[in-house]
């Protein structure tokens, strides 16, 4: 089964989401996908504007892991969690310190985060989307303000186990871009999750408000402390710089979801046979 989304990425750039369900009982599964873009006349790009040679330098194509689905709650309480394989990563570094202990322990981090954002992404809109009675969106705006604080806890405590003197300085690093990523989601989603409350339950973002603003004044005080990078009004500069290193982050949190794809242009063997 094939599930293709098409947006626009950026002002250059279109997105073809495409997601392959696959069957776990085949050994090796093969999916074949041919694709038409019509484009208008007006536009004027044809085979003499823009040769295939052209669109498939252009063309990437990238395929990625499906995140491993979890609830925020689930994150924050419960033994089997993604804490448990975490924390193993972390105790791990320490008592072996080899390369391979390292290679783990960040790709742990990186699980950590992503599964993170699925699942605070998840609980905002469903906050905001799901048809609830009267008051009760409210105590899913509760929840998702207590199991946010529990979990970046719970991560930043971790930081105990590797803060060690014969710790390689990497470790470290890797931690605190999988602590920054952690609070630039927090910041991110919670802000979505008022926008959201705006439109769709006014009453209850009047009565939410303060609550989730302090979360967000939190982090934002967090980072500051931390040395990590935050918005200014007065500096554009500053801003731009921030809006950079986050997408940077984003990035290095998701790569290890993403493997190698090979790509080729259609009508290849026909192309030799003519020249």
């Amino acid at each position: 089964m094939i599930d293709i989304q098409v947006k626009l990425h950026d002002r250059y750039s279109v997105e073809c989401k495409v997601g392959y369900h696959v069957d776990r009982d085949t050994g090796e599964n093969e999916f074949r996908m041919n694709a038409w873009f019509f484009i208008p006349h007006s536009l004027d790009i044809n085979a003499s504007t823009y040769p295939k040679e052209a669109f498939y330098r252009d063309v990437k194509s990238n395929v990625r892991l499906i995140t491993p689905i979890y609830t925020l709650e689930e994150i924050a309480s419960g033994e089997w969690t993604p804490f448990v394989f975490l924390e193993d990563a972390f105790q791990h570094l320490v008592a072996d310190g080899t390369r391979d202990a390292l290679a783990s322990y960040e790709y742990q981090i990186k699980m950590f985060t992503s599964i993170f954002k699925s699942a605070l992404r998840g609980m905002a809109g469903e906050t905001i989307h799901h048809e609830v009675e009267s008051g009760e969106r409210e105590g899913m705006v509760d929840r998702y303000v207590e199991c946010v604080q529990l979990i970046v806890r719970r991560y930043r405590d971790l930081k105990a186990i590797i803060n060690v003197p014969e710790i390689l300085r990497e470790a470290l690093n890797y931690f605190s871009f999988g602590d920054e990523y952690l609070s630039n989601l927090v910041e991110f989603h919670t802000f979505k999750l008022l926008d959201g409350l705006k439109t769709t339950d006014p009453g209850c973002y009047d009565r939410t408000v303060k609550l989730l603003l302090s979360l967000v004044y939190a982090e934002v005080d967090y980072k500051k402390q931390n040395g990590y990078l935050v918005a200014d009004p007065e500096s554009k500069d500053r801003n731009q710089t921030v809006i950079y290193r986050r997408g940077m982050l984003k990035k290095y949190a998701e790569s290890d979801l993403f493997l190698k794809a090979s790509k080729k242009k259609d009508g290849v063997l026909v192309e030799q046979i003519y020249l």
